[in-house]
């Protein structure tokens, strides 16, 4: 399965720290349409740090399109393009940081309910960004993280190497 980097701006750069899997899909043809199946998206999901039925919806909402989450498949048919540059427009937004451009972001709940705010707090450089957005695709897929993030579900994490350096560092060790 070849690597690519999350980062659209770094793709050509093989020594890029941070990798996902490149989007593998299948066109199928069963009756009345066309199927498009993401074979990979656990895969790229797990890789991003976020749920796949977030991304997997706003694929499907920035192509303008159905989709069958638990057979993953669109309706429709999509090359591998269509659907990474739908993939690149996801991680510039959500995944990388508007800042330092590292993909070291959790979103965060500010408020309750109606009045919740979404942040996403970079672990590289601290940046606390605000999500907001007058675009339709973005206003739905915040909401979509919001309410996720709202019902309790944990999503995987970054390590957090620096959390505890004092515990494992002490310095009246070398006193």
């Amino acid at each position: 399965m070849s690597q690519i980097s999350v980062n659209p701006k770094h793709r050509n750069d093989p020594y890029h720290r941070y990798k996902m899997p490149a989007v593998k899909s299948k066109i199928t043809n069963r009756g009345n349409g066309t199927f498009t199946t993401i074979e990979n998206m656990l895969n790229i999901s797990e890789s991003l740090y976020h749920p796949d039925d977030i991304l997997f919806k706003f694929i499907s909402y920035d192509l303008a399109t159905c989709c069958d989450f638990k057979k993953k498949t669109l309706k429709g048919a999509y090359k591998n393009d269509v659907i990474q540059d739908s993939l690149d427009k996801y991680i510039s937004y959500f995944v990388l940081c508007h800042k330092c451009s590292i993909p070291e972001t959790t979103a965060e709940i500010e408020g309750k309910k109606k009045k919740a705010i979404c942040k996403m707090d970079c672990m590289a450089c601290g940046t606390l960004s605000k999500l907001d957005s007058k675009d339709k695709l973005l206003n739905k897929t915040i909401q979509l993280i919001i309410k996720d993030k709202q019902s309790g579900r944990k999503w995987k994490e970054h390590k957090k190497i620096y959390e505890d350096l004092n515990t494992v560092f002490s310095f009246d060790d070398f006193q």
